[in-house]
């Protein structure tokens, strides 16, 4: 991928134009090699523009499997903001952060 983040502008959902058809191809070729790495469906495979969006996602999808129980998200401080734009309804518990000390 590294050629279309200095080199290669295309938009791989504009489909008027070769720059676009050469976006499009370089990311499904992508999602096919991550797919293929931890032996998922390409159709699983989603790419993301950033950390408000990928907790969004993330929170939306737990929410749908679980309609029928109580939601709980629990996260560092930190993160509460990307999880407050979910628009869902959530019971947040911010949690203190400690160092954990190893050997």
């Amino acid at each position: 991928m590294a050629p279309y983040w200095a080199q290669k502008f295309g938009n791989p959902h504009s489909q008027g134009h070769r720059f676009g058809w050469e976006a499009r191809e370089a990311v499904e070729t992508a999602r096919g090699q991550v797919a293929d790495l931890i032996r998922a469906d390409d159709e699983e495979i989603v790419f993301l523009s950033g950390a408000t969006e990928s907790c969004n996602l993330a929170i939306h999808g737990v929410a749908a499997a679980a309609r029928d129980r109580r939601h709980v998200v629990t996260v560092a401080t930190a993160a509460i903001v990307a999880i407050l734009e979910a628009s869902v309804d959530l019971v947040i518990l911010a949690i203190k952060q400690r160092a954990a000390r190893h050997g």
